[in-house]
C-alpha cells in the first residue's frame, strides 16, 4: 500500500525531494509559510492588491475637456446662426409687407385723383350733392386738391406732399391720400369755414371709398 501511495505526487509547493512523502496538515502550514518567506509563493496572510482587482476608471484628460467645450460652443454658435437667419427672414418679410402696402396705397391714390378736372368742373359736379360730398383733383407732382360741399358752398383745399407725407390744409401728415380721407371720414376737417365737416361720399368717377 505504501508503494502505491508513493506513485502520487503531492502539490509542488509541498514536495520534499528526492523522495515524495505525505505531509501532515501542520507540515503543510509550515512549508507554505517558509515558501512565502523565501519569495517562492504568495503569502497566505497577504491580501490581494486592490489595485490589480479594482476596475479601471476611465480618465478624462485635458484634450477631452477641450473637445467637449469646443462641441458645446459649436452648438451655441449654430443656434445663434439659426436665430440670425430667422431674424433676417422676419425683417425681410416685414419690409416686403411694408412695401406692398405702400404700393397698394399709391395705386389707390392714383385711382382717387381726378385728372383734367378744374375748379369750375368740380363745383358743377358737387352742386347737386349732399353736405360733405367731395372730389379729389390732381394738380401736378406732389400736389392735389380736395373739393367738397360745405354749408356755404363749395370749398377747395390744398393737399401737399411734404417729406414723403401728405397733408390736407394744416392738419396732421399721413402716409397716403387714402389714409387721410379715411381719417377725415371720422374726424372733422382742420380748416376754416368747414363748419366741422366730415367727409361723406366721393363723387370721383374712378373709385369710391
Amino acid at each position: 500500500m505504501k508503494d502505491e501511495e508513493d506513485q502520487y505526487d503531492t502539490p509542488w509547493e509541498y514536495l520534499a525531494r528526492p523522495a515524495s512523502i505525505r505531509l501532515s496538515s501542520a507540515d503543510v502550514r509550515v512549508h507554505a509559510f517558509n515558501a512565502a518567506a523565501n519569495g517562492s509563493g504568495p503569502s497566505p496572510s497577504t491580501p490581494p492588491s486592490p489595485a490589480n482587482n479594482s476596475p479601471r476608471v476611465p480618465h478624462h484628460n485635458g484634450a477631452s475637456c477641450q473637445q467637449f467645450a469646443h462641441n458645446h460652443s459649436l452648438v451655441h454658435i449654430g443656434n445663434t446662426a439659426v436665430e440670425a437667419r430667422r431674424h433676417q427672414r422676419r425683417d425681410c418679410q416685414n419690409k416686403e409687407r411694408r412695401q406692398r402696402r405702400m404700393d397698394e396705397r399709391q395705386i389707390l391714390d392714383e385711382l382717387l385723383l381726378e385728372r383734367n378736372v378744374d375748379r369750375v368742373n368740380a363745383e358743377k359736379r358737387l352742386a347737386g350733392g349732399q353736405l360733405g360730398d367731395y372730389l379729389l383733383r390732381a394738380r401736378g407732382e406732389n400736389s392735389a386738391a380736395l373739393s367738397l360741399k360745405g354749408t356755404k358752398g363749395i370749398l377747395h383745399i390744398k393737399i401737399e406732399k411734404r417729406d414723403n407725407k401728405w397733408i390736407i390744409g394744416e392738419g396732421p401728415s399721413f402716409g397716403s391720400i387714402s389714409s387721410a380721407i379715411h381719417h377725415y371720414k371720422r374726424h372733422p376737417l382742420p380748416i376754416r369755414g368747414s363748419d366741422h365737416l366730415i367727409l361723406h361720399n366721393s363723387v370721383t368717377q374712378a373709385i369710391r371709398i
